[in-house]
């Protein structure tokens, strides 16, 4: 399926997205540690116009669902 993930920048706005396939949601998340440029800042998560969620990157590198 397709994904696009929006990083956000230092000041909490949206970056150009970065766009990719994977085969569930959870592959999804799970590829988000992966993403080049690193999230530093968080991103959203989409599926087509289907919100994922929002994330943060947690202490061990792997991004944990804000709210």
């Amino acid at each position: 399926m397709f994904y696009r993930v929006y990083p956000l920048g230092l000041t909490g706005h949206f970056q150009p997205p970065i766009e990719f396939e994977c085969a569930s949601d959870e592959a999804a998340e799970a590829a988000l540690a992966s993403v080049q440029p690193p999230l530093r800042h968080g991103c959203e998560l989409w599926q087509f116009k289907r919100f994922i969620g929002r994330y943060r990157p947690g202490p061990d590198g792997r991004f944990e669902r804000e709210g």
